[in-house]
C-alpha cells in the first residue's frame, strides 16, 4: 500500500498541475477578453462622439437646404407676382384709354 500512495500522490500532483495550467490559460483568456472589451468600449465611445457630430452637421445641412429652398420659392413667387402686376398694368393702360376715348367720341357724334 505504501507504493500505491506515492503513485496516487504523483497522479494527484500531475492532475493539480494540469488544473493549474488550465487555470493559467483561462486567466490569460479572461485578460485578453477584458482587453478586447476595453477596445470595444473605446470604439463605442468614439462612434457615439462621431454620431453626435454627424447629427449636428446633418441638422445644419438640412437647415441650409431648407433656406435654399425657401429662397428659390421666394424668387419664383416674386417673379410670378411681378409678371401678374405687369399684365394688370398693361391691361389697365390699354383698356382704360380706349374706353375713355370711345365714351368721349360717342357723345360728340350724336348732336
Amino acid at each position: 500500500m505504501a507504493t500505491n500512495e506515492p503513485d496516487k500522490m504523483d497522479k494527484m500532483h500531475k492532475e493539480a498541475e494540469e488544473v493549474l495550467e488550465i487555470m493559467h490559460v483561462n486567466v490569460d483568456k479572461v485578460k485578453d477578453r477584458g482587453e478586447k472589451l476595453e477596445v470595444l468600449d473605446e470604439r463605442a465611445e468614439e462612434l457615439l462622439a462621431a454620431s453626435k457630430t454627424f447629427q449636428k452637421s446633418s441638422k445644419a445641412v438640412a437647415r441650409q437646404e431648407m433656406f435654399r429652398n425657401r429662397k428659390w420659392k421666394l424668387i419664383v413667387g416674386v417673379t410670378i407676382a411681378l409678371v401678374v402686376l405687369i399684365i394688370i398694368i398693361i391691361i389697365v393702360v390699354f383698356a382704360v384709354p380706349s374706353s375713355e376715348s370711345s365714351a368721349s367720341v360717342a357723345p360728340s357724334a350724336n348732336p
